[in-house]
């Protein structure tokens, strides 16, 4: 049997742990993410080298959200989470600019709810 090897470049690793530094602790875990939406909006990663194509791991990407891996799959077969770009059969990745434009039509949906409320 093959060992898998960690394909995990040091790039990689920065840039998931730019993602995570303190942004999930800032955040409630227990809110919605549509509450929390805002929130994650402000704290996206710097666009600093980075443009709206950029492509995030599904790992990434959970953790920009504060999300679990798990999680993110889920939303993602169920059509309710960023829109997918996917290379191959096996390769998900996520566009900046899909990401932000989620997180943007959540934020949009949980204002909307609390005006009429």
């Amino acid at each position: 049997m093959k060992s898998r090897s960690n394909t995990s470049t040091p790039a990689a690793t920065s840039a998931t742990t730019s993602l995570t530094d303190g942004l999930c602790h800032k955040l409630q875990k227990t809110h919605h993410l549509d509450k929390r939406a805002k929130d994650i909006l402000e704290r996206q990663p710097p666009d600093k080298g980075h443009g709206p194509d950029d492509l995030f791991t599904t790992k990434q990407v959970a953790a920009w959200l504060c999300v679990s891996n798990s999680k993110l799959n889920n939303m993602r077969s169920q059509k309710i989470g960023p829109i997918p770009t996917i290379i191959g059969t096996r390769m998900v990745l996520y566009r900046r600019s899909d990401v932000v434009a989620f997180l943007d039509n959540r934020r949009r949906v949980w204002e909307q709810g609390e005006r009429s409320a």
